[in-house]
């Protein structure tokens, strides 16, 4: 509206003026070229605060783990594997792990309820030997009753997998659980380090070698291996066991890991090879290694004629 004003020549009217589009547009560019700036900074500082979060899960998991294998005297194992499955955390609870919430990656969509209904279950506990044919089978050992929590029972799919459905073509987001892997396992083989195993078989106090080279616990990946039918995002190929941008708690940056020293480091992808052959782990995919950072990884047959290969890394 005009605006009055009065001066010795007596009232005058003065209009404001508007702005114009030039002027309107020049505002628009400006912030959002602030924006451009200012979010891709957010992003990361709020993804670094994560992994400094995600790391004091891993250490408290990791320290939970060991001294879980100090108190069982008779066979020092660090991870209870029942029926084939070993991520579950469930067996930590509540005496070495007190929170749910320390099993959830803050950068993931996964949820740890201790609210859900707990069952005591009969566990039917093994370890892993070779059959007749040479196959790996679970030999069963002893029997536990213990309380399953079930989101502590297992790892999420992925970063996305809330367990809030079904697959809906794009995500699998069914599965729910808890935001880290367990590596429970060695592999039989001569490593790079030196590191020697003549039998795949579990971690524990009595065959841990090199505890603070060798690993038992990972940001989660269990995604599928294709994109295809069973996969997690369509268009994107993903890897099991390799930081994955689509899928991964911290994408393809890489991971928290804690050694069975008690000390946890982060891992980029490339480091992701020469960290799990330092720990007889060979569960990433091989020729993914080959076609990006390790062209010329190698193995070859052991000269003991022991199982697993004699691995190379130039």
């Amino acid at each position: 509206m005009p605006l009055k004003v009065s001066t010795l020549a007596g009232p005058t009217t003065v209009r404001r003026g508007a702005f114009t589009l030039i002027e309107v547009l020049v505002v628009v560019a400006i912030i959002a070229l602030l924006v451009a700036i200012l979010v891709p900074s957010f992003n990361r500082a709020r993804e670094g605060s994560h992994r400094v979060v995600c790391r004091s899960n891993v250490k408290q998991i990791t320290t939970a783990m060991i001294l879980h294998a100090m108190d069982d005297a008779k066979r020092g194992v660090y991870v209870y594997t029942s029926e084939g499955a070993d991520d579950g955390l469930y067996y930590l609870y509540p005496k070495y792990l007190k929170e749910g919430r320390t099993a959830v990656c803050p950068s993931t969509r996964n949820v740890v309820s201790l609210s859900k209904p707990a069952s005591k279950q009969k566990l039917a506990i093994g370890d892993l030997v070779r059959d007749s044919s040479g196959a790996w089978q679970t030999r069963l050992e002893y029997y536990l009753e213990l309380t399953v929590h079930p989101d502590l029972s297992h790892a999420a799919w992925h970063r996305f997998d809330d367990g809030s459905g079904p697959n809906n073509g794009t995500r699998l987001t069914n599965r729910g659980g808890h935001s880290y892997e367990v590596f429970a396992w060695h592999s039989a083989g001569i490593f790079p380090n030196g590191l020697r195993y003549d039998e795949t078989g579990r971690i524990t106090l009595k065959t841990t070698k090199r505890p603070s080279v060798q690993f038992i616990l990972v940001d989660s990946d269990q995604d599928p291996d294709d994109s295809g039918a069973g996969g997690v995002v369509l268009g994107t190929h993903v890897y099991n066991n390799w930081p994955d941008q689509a899928t991964n708690n911290h994408g393809q940056a890489g991971g928290n890991i804690g050694f069975l020293d008690g000390h946890v480091d982060w891992v980029t992808q490339r480091g992701w090879v020469p960290v799990h052959l330092g720990s007889a782990h060979l569960a990433w995919p091989e020729q993914l290694a080959r076609d990006t950072y390790f062209p010329n990884l190698a193995k070859q047959a052991r000269p003991d004629r022991q199982s697993g290969y004699l691995w190379r890394l130039h």
